[in-house]
């Protein structure tokens, strides 16, 4: 549309030019002495409103190119800031995802040196239900049943040594006796290995 002072001159033109054909001289039945008035015409007026109007046009026309370069330059903006968003969006998403992997493995990681060192109730805490999670759970498992393991041996060590610390004392005394020669004359080789029996 046409701005209020474009309508205006435009008007103001075209009430120039029906004026301008309700005086022409060619049309058939009227006065030649008519003709003279064409040269009345207000040209200098017309040219004068037809530059106006261009003028008011071309106003409008650079008007709406700044409008263009600055919506060019917000639109070159957001998308600028749109590209370092996404850019760092990824980045962010990348380091989680990353360490949502790196770290449950440097538990389990972690988790066996522990066992290794014998600390067999050590154990790796993932609350995830991916592949990951399910090895913990191995892990915590086989550290579980290690130490059931450790457990009965110390327990079979304990009845052993229990069982056997009585018939050892009793063969020791023994060996002693012999030494002593309490139940007669022993020979040297006798003693020798007497003597090993007794260390």
């Amino acid at each position: 549309g046409l701005s209020e002072e474009e309508e205006l001159t435009f008007l103001d033109l075209k009430e120039q030019f029906e004026d301008y054909l309700h005086k022409d001289p060619f049309i058939t039945g009227e006065d030649p002495s008519a003709i003279e008035s064409v040269s009345d015409l207000p040209l200098e007026e017309v040219r004068h409103l037809l530059a106006h109007l261009l003028e008011l046009n071309q106003e409008r026309m650079d008007l709406r190119i700044t409008q263009m370069n600055r919506l060019e330059q917000r639109t070159l903006q957001v998308v600028l800031l749109g590209a370092v968003f996404s850019l760092m969006a990824a980045g962010l998403l990348s380091f989680l995802l990353i360490r949502s992997i790196t770290r449950p493995i440097d538990l389990l990681r972690k988790g066996t040196h522990e066992i290794a060192e014998g600390r067999f109730l050590h154990r790796v805490d993932l609350a995830t239900k991916d592949e990951l999670g399910e090895l913990a759970d191995a892990f915590n498992e086989m550290a579980y049943q290690l130490k059931r393991l450790d457990d009965l041996k110390a327990e079979f060590i304990a009845l052993v040594s229990h069982e056997l610390k009585t018939p050892l004392t009793s063969m020791k005394e023994a060996v002693g006796l012999l030494l002593e020669e309490a139940v007669g004359p022993i020979s040297p080789k006798q003693e020798r290995l007497l003597l090993i029996n007794a260390a």
